[in-house]
Order: structure tokens, then C-alpha cells, then sequence
């Protein structure tokens, strides 16, 4: 589709704007203009008390983005059967949608594919070192308590 040139200079002239003058980068402004959920991210919002760590991922992921049980399967490196029980158990335990406001911090799916740690040493590892949150915010993020991400932080530094 074409677009007139004084459509196409007012637009490069507001993204110019918002990566220079509000510091924001070209792929989140793309993630605003296009309000785009990507399988690849998931929100650290979705993580509750109530669902372990898998369950809420495989939730969100499930009813939010509306994948298969095979694409799911694919994306968490699992087998398929585990990501149906999974979901299955869920349900049970939690049955209303996730609703995903404004989030700040986003898990890359990539890293809960990892198997060799557990989806909740993956995620709590990524958090620390990579957004460099204290244990106490991780903890608030993930609903979990401040010990538990300690002690799973450090079983997988011995590692």
C-alpha cells in the first residue's frame, strides 16, 4: 500500500521523536502501534499464587494467545500430552482469563524452553541477573515468597 509522502514524513518524524526524545526503541514502539502479543514473551503479570509456574505459563498462552496444544508443545520445548494435562489442572485450579495490563517485564519463552532448570529457576534466574530485580521484587512479581526465590536463585547458581 502506498502512502502519501506527507503521511509517511509526519510518521518517521514521530518515531524519530519517540527513540531520541523518550528513549523508547524501534521494537517497542512497533509493540504499541500494533498492540502485537507475541508467543515468544510472556508476562510476568499472569504469575499467581494459586498455579505453579508452567500452569500459568501454559494458561496464558493457551487462552490469551489462542495456540494449539502442538504449538504450545513446540515453543516450551515439552511433549504435548504434558501440555495438555497441564492446562487441564489449570483450568481446574484457576478459571477465569488472565487479564494482562500494563506490564513491565516480559519472560522470553526461549528461556522457559531451557529444560535442564525448572520453569520456575529459569524464570526467577532471568529476572535477576538479566533485569537485575532484588529478590524481594521477583518475589512480589511472581507471588512467591522472598525465601523461595533465594533458595531457588542460589540451587541453580550451584549448579
Amino acid at each position: 500500500m502506498k502512502y502519501p509522502e506527507d503521511f509517511e514524513n509526519a510518521l518517521k518524524s514521530l518515531v524519530d521523536y519517540l527513540e531520541q526524545e523518550k528513549g523508547i526503541n524501534h521494537d517497542e514502539i512497533i509493540k504499541l502501534i500494533t498492540k502485537e502479543k507475541k508467543p515468544d514473551e510472556i508476562p510476568v503479570c499472569i504469575f499467581n499464587n494459586k498455579l505453579s509456574s508452567l500452569e500459568s505459563v501454559v494458561k496464558y498462552l493457551k487462552e490469551n494467545l489462542d495456540l494449539k496444544y502442538s504449538e504450545i508443545a513446540k515453543l516450551l520445548n515439552r511433549d504435548h500430552r504434558t501440555i495438555w494435562a497441564t492446562y487441564s489442572n489449570s483450568r481446574k485450579k484457576f478459571s477465569k482469563k488472565f487479564v494482562v495490563k500494563d506490564n513491565k517485564y516480559f519472560i522470553p519463552a526461549l528461556i522457559i524452553s531451557n529444560r535442564s532448570l525448572s520453569v520456575l529457576e529459569s524464570i526467577v534466574y532471568y529476572l535477576k541477573d538479566d533485569c537485575n530485580l532484588k529478590y524481594s521484587q521477583i518475589a512480589l512479581l511472581l507471588c512467591r515468597d522472598q525465601r523461595t526465590v533465594w533458595t531457588v536463585y542460589n540451587r541453580k547458581k550451584k549448579r
